[in-house]
């Protein structure tokens, strides 16, 4: 599907997009990426509200990755990272764009190793940004913890750094209660694979039953706790 002539109206828009109460489409979304419905997520960007559909690019993106489908997670990445780039430059206080930013320039990192030395200080950039904006962001902790678990320590990351990033966003998910669930099961399974990594079983296994408990079929979730 074509998205390009949904982006001038998103771009604006983006900073609503879960800044507030999340929309039904945006949580309608989740429930087809945690449930790998790629196709669905697909035909959600033309139904859904243009405030909602970066993030939506973002979890189509992160499927493709999840099923080492590289080529198509490249696609995706490189065209909503211009995007986000429009975005910040045009509202800089929009933290959640920021996360998202920061995030995919790691996702990028991956996917071009060669470009590590480009992408990993903008990643850092935009992950800072992010905090500028709104260092109590349930979505920008978690995407900062998700983001220090795949750092070296000697660059700022590590496991212990990303599982204390997680529990902060675990709290801030629990403080807001419904309006803000976006990202809340990420935060759960990744803070118990920090956990793990950690060597701390029976905290990874209490995370990862939780994240799984809100969502049955989060597939990460599940590899993650076959493998405790």
């Amino acid at each position: 599907m074509n998205v390009s002539k949904f982006i001038a109206t998103a771009i604006f828009t983006l900073g609503a997009a879960i800044a507030q109460a999340e929309t039904l489409s945006l949580k309608t979304a989740e429930q087809a990426y945690y449930n790998g419905h790629a196709m669905a997520l697909e035909n959600m960007l033309a139904e859904s509200a243009p405030n909602d559909q970066l993030v939506i690019r973002y979890r189509l993106g992160s499927l493709a990755l999840g099923k080492q489908n590289n080529e198509a997670a490249k696609n995706i990445m490189q065209a909503l990272m211009l995007d986000l780039e429009n975005e910040v430059k045009a509202n800089p206080k929009n933290a959640e764009a920021w996360g998202l930013l920061s995030s995919v320039y790691g996702m990028m990192t991956f996917l071009e190793p060669s470009m590590a030395m480009t992408y990993g200080p903008k990643a850092g950039f935009a992950e800072a940004s992010a905090a500028d904006a709104d260092k109590h962001n349930p979505m920008v902790l978690m995407l900062t913890g998700v983001n220090k678990f795949h750092t070296p320590e000697q660059w700022g990351g590590g496991k212990q750094t990303a599982y204390d990033y997680l529990t902060k966003a675990i709290n801030a998910y629990q403080a807001a209660g419904e309006t803000r669930t976006w990202g809340y099961a990420d935060a759960l399974a990744w803070r118990g694979m920090a956990a793990s990594a950690l060597g701390n079983t029976e905290q990874a296994k209490k995370d990862i039953e939780a994240s799984i408990k809100l969502q049955p079929n989060y597939g990460l979730a599940q590899q993650a706790l076959a493998g405790i």
